[in-house]
């Protein structure tokens, strides 16, 4: 018989670095000109890989209460169409969402009562019609986040050139509004992977020792495969290593019998690929599996001398499962 019991461990990811953008409008005067608004998004911002794109991973929004978002029409402008939209330098990814400095996260920045995205045109007359509203920004899951990363800082500036002599300055005069926000660490969701099953027991069978006619070194036929059963798994890779009694040189790499008999020993295979080693540092790679997948194994004799004597056979085996 042999036995294969199961303890697990995770590794985990790292890595990346980043940018910032620029924004503007016209036609409108900023109140409180020059103004800073700082802010910053929750730290750090989790990535499920399982997430579709599109996903909302962060938040922000402005508040009007404190002239942040608050515009007049230009003083010499009778009827004023206010440009109120933010403009953000880069590529769009997509949706009207702006690319970052991380791969796979995209910033979606509106702006009104109704937070249109893109620019908007608002209607203010002569001489003191205000247009008030919060401005918010968004971080997009635009695609897979792969590593451990740093959004930069930004700075979003309301701008305006050339809109009059509002707030005492001259035609070519700039009013603008800076929101400061702080950087942050992206990072992917830590990987999960469990087993449905704890164990899985070999069949060995009855072999007479007649049958071992082969002398040291030779096998029998494989038994019936086995299986670990996945519970789930949506880790990149998934990796096994085996500890035990090995037998004696030079068949170190079987378990060693715990049973009766003498002569033989047991050896245990990945179902297609490489020989589980008793207590090495060197892993098996498997295929991620998903709930109901299998991690399937074969085993056989060895013979380990010239006589096998009759007797009980089995082997206990501790497999560490190691995901990231």
């Amino acid at each position: 018989m042999l036995k294969i019991f199961i303890i697990s461990a995770t590794l985990l990811l790292s890595l990346l670095a980043s940018k910032g953008v620029l924004a503007q409008f016209n036609g409108c005067i900023m109140v409180n000109p020059g103004w800073v608004q700082n802010s910053s998004w929750p730290d750090p911002i989790i990535v499920d890989s399982a997430s579709a794109n599109g996903t909302v991973l962060a938040t922000l929004v402005g508040s009007p209460n404190n002239n942040f978002g608050t515009f007049v029409s230009a003083a010499h402008n009778l009827f004023a169409n206010c440009t109120v939209g933010w403009y953000v330098s880069g590529a769009i990814a997509n949706g009207g969402t702006w690319n970052t400095n991380v791969p796979g996260v995209g910033l979606r920045v509106t702006y009104g009562s109704a937070q249109v995205n893109g620019s908007g045109t608002q209607q203010l007359r002569f001489p003191q019609e205000f247009y008030t509203a919060s401005m918010q920004l968004e971080l997009i899951k635009t695609g897979s986040v792969t590593s451990t990363s740093t959004l930069n800082p930004i700075n979003y500036y309301y701008n305006c050139s050339g809109c009059g002599t509002g707030g005492g300055g001259g035609p070519d005069d700039w009013y603008g509004l800076r929101l400061s926000v702080s950087g942050v660490t992206v990072q992917p969701a830590a990987p999960t992977c469990s087993l449905s099953t704890s164990s899985a027991t070999f069949n060995m069978g009855s072999v007479l020792t007649t049958a071992f006619t082969g002398g040291p070194g030779s096998h029998q036929e494989w038994v019936a495969n086995q299986s670990l059963v996945s519970g789930g798994c949506n880790a990149s890779t998934v990796s096994m290593t085996f500890a035990g009694t090995a037998a004696g040189a030079p068949y170190s790499n079987a378990f060693a019998n715990a049973g009766t008999a003498t002569g033989v020993a047991l050896e245990l295979w990945q179902a297609v690929g490489s020989q589980a080693i008793p207590n090495s540092s060197t892993p098996i790679n498997f295929t991620p599996q998903g709930a109901g997948g299998r991690y399937t194994f074969q085993a056989r004799y060895i013979q380990t001398a010239s006589t096998v004597t009759a007797g009980s056979v089995n082997a206990t085996v501790t497999v560490t499962v190691n995901y990231k």
